[in-house]
């Protein structure tokens, strides 16, 4: 049980980010005059999580240290080589999706949003030390309990996903139901670790 509650609460603390990176389409779409397809918000929850992609190995393992040190972490690097990378593969609006993306979840993950870890935006420019927590710590300080960081970040993804979910059925109902099922499922996983 307790595996199945640290995997879940791994899920929580990239549920911001993966509903970031949707949302950030849909909106890109607004500004562009259309409705992007559903499946394209799927794309950008892969773009909003792409940096920790790298975080699986942490999460099914003990390793310790600091997965944002990886290249991946690395936005000097990473931003100009997945926009091109976007604009080949979807034109301006992909690339654009692709740098908001990927900015944001570098944004999320700097001290000065409030992460306990930090990132070196600079890099290789700069070789900055940066401070971090080892997963479990973080997982067990932050994720496993009702802290304010997983409340605001479950709260901020719920409501946009909420949002989506409503606008792309039609039936606010539906938005809803879908907050109401994750902050049930956030709420499961505190329960079952106090056991």
């Amino acid at each position: 049980m307790k595996k199945s509650t640290a995997l879940a609460a791994d899920g929580m603390a990239g549920f911001l980010d993966l509903t970031m990176g949707a949302f950030i389409v849909f909106v890109v779409g607004q500004v562009s005059g259309q409705t992007a397809p559903w499946w394209h918000l799927l794309v950008g929850a892969i773009l909003g999580f792409l940096p920790d992609i790298d975080a699986f190995t942490v999460m099914f393992t003990e390793v310790k240290g600091d997965h944002r040190l990886t290249i991946l972490h690395r936005p000097l690097v990473v931003l100009p080589i997945a926009a091109l990378a976007a604009y080949i593969a979807g034109g301006a609006d992909w690339a654009v999706i692709a740098g908001l993306c990927l900015t944001w979840h570098y944004a999320h993950d700097s001290a000065w949003l409030g992460s306990v870890s930090d990132i070196d935006w600079t890099w290789p420019l700069t070789n900055r030390d940066l401070p971090y927590m080892d997963h479990h710590v973080w997982r067990e300080t932050y994720w496993l309990v009702p802290s304010r960081l997983s409340v605001t970040e479950i709260a901020l993804g719920t409501a946009m996903l909420g949002f989506l979910v409503a606008f792309y059925t039609g039936a606010a109902l539906a938005g809803i139901a879908a907050v109401v099922v994750l902050w049930i499922g956030a709420g499961t996983v505190w329960a079952l670790h106090r056991r």
